[in-house]
Order: C-alpha cells, then structure tokens, then sequence
C-alpha cells in the first residue's frame, strides 16, 4: 500500500503499462530527486540499480519506501539475464550474483522493505491511498 509511486524499470524512465497507474500519478526515477511534498508512503516498481538508488536517497531522507521487484534479487542482475552478468564480473572479477548479494545486504542494512516476486499488475484507490 502506497500513496505514491517511483518507476524504476531501467536506465529511462518507462511508462508501464499498468491499469491504474496513470490515474494514480507517478514521478520516475529522474524525478524523484525533484520532489519538494514529502509523500507517508512510497512504492518503487523496480529493484534494479536505478530503484535501489532511489530507495537508498529517499530513506536517507526520511522517508520509508518500499521496493517493489519482480525477481528473487536486487541490482537487475539476475541469473536469467541475457547478457549473463559477464561485464560486471570482468570489472568486479566477482559474479552477478555475488553483486547483487552485495546490493541487497546494503539494502537490508538501511532497513529498507523490498517485497520480491512481485509482479504489478493494477494500482488501485481505497480509503488509505493506493494498492
């Protein structure tokens, strides 16, 4: 439950598809370090490295997001990954996986929510704001 959202699906900002979401307003990840009313609750729609650092920003400002992810990690490295995770483990000489454990501590440390396998389908209004 939020009464505000973040998308943060990649490296720009995308309008998803989602029924209700448009109705519910939205700010994306280039936006979100803009906000001047500090919302009670904030969901962001992706856990990757875009929505982590958009959860990392807002709880160091106050504020009690929640992520919101489709997979089982943090930091869009996941196993399934087409690029297989080659890059980051050439520079970091560490896998995408080993990463991604890294990230989602870091984000576990700072007390931040993240609900995994979450697929957002609808955004919908009730008394208390948005589900």
């Amino acid at each position: 439950k939020a009464r505000s959202f973040v998308i943060s699906t990649g490296s720009r900002p995308a309008a998803l598809p989602i029924p209700g979401l448009k109705e519910a307003g939205y700010i994306t990840n280039e936006e979100v370090f803009e906000i001047t009313e500090r919302p009670d609750t904030l969901a962001i729609i992706g856990g990757g490295p875009a929505g982590c650092e958009c959860g990392l920003w807002l709880k160091m400002m106050g504020l009690d997001p929640v992520i919101i992810e489709k997979s089982d990690c943090l930091g869009g490295l996941q196993n399934f990954s087409p690029y297989q995770n080659q890059w980051i483990a050439g520079v970091m000489d560490t896998s995408g996986r080993d990463f991604a454990h890294s990230i989602q501590k870091h984000i576990q440390q700072k007390e931040i929510d993240v609900i995994f396998h979450a697929d957002v389908t609808s955004v919908q209004q009730n008394a208390r704001g948005f589900t």
